[in-house]
């Protein structure tokens, strides 16, 4: 299943086994076509969703300001001191290097992005709201 614009933005998750009520498949982020991580069939579905949604239920409740325009400090993302950026937790596969941050522009979000566990970023530019938007639109995991 495919959640969002594969061209664009998009996550892409597939149910491979279910044991009782745990969910294990496949799961990646897909930006601009390319799949993130882009390995692995074991990841805990269920356990990645919930970590995903409840970044953005977090940042609900803080005062995340306009980040603008300005150039983003890769060592201090990493250390999680950039200001006016909030970090999307996506639970298991950070466990192999995926991680992802959101700041605001205007109308647009930045969306950076890394699979080396910040070794190096991409940014990711798109309509303000649509990382939320897909992130909720994924299934409860008993629906999966």
């Amino acid at each position: 299943m495919i959640v969002g614009n594969a061209y664009e933005f998009a996550i892409e998750l597939d149910l491979v086994e279910k044991i009782d009520t745990w969910c294990y498949g496949t799961f990646n982020f897909i930006i601009d076509g390319d799949f993130i991580p882009g390995k692995y069939v074991d990841y805990t579905l269920g356990v990645v969703i919930h970590y995903l949604k409840s970044s953005f239920d977090r940042v609900a409740r803080q005062s995340i300001n306009d980040l603008g325009e300005r150039a983003v400090d890769v060592n201090k993302l990493n250390l999680g001191e950039e200001e006016n950026i909030f970090n999307i937790d996506a639970g298991e596969l950070d466990q192999v290097g995926v991680l992802l941050w959101l700041g605001y522009s205007g109308d647009e979000e930045r969306l950076f992005y890394s699979g080396d566990l910040g070794q190096t970023y991409k940014e990711k530019r798109l309509p303000r709201g649509t990382v939320e938007s897909v992130i909720r639109s994924l299934p409860k995991p008993e629906d999966l």
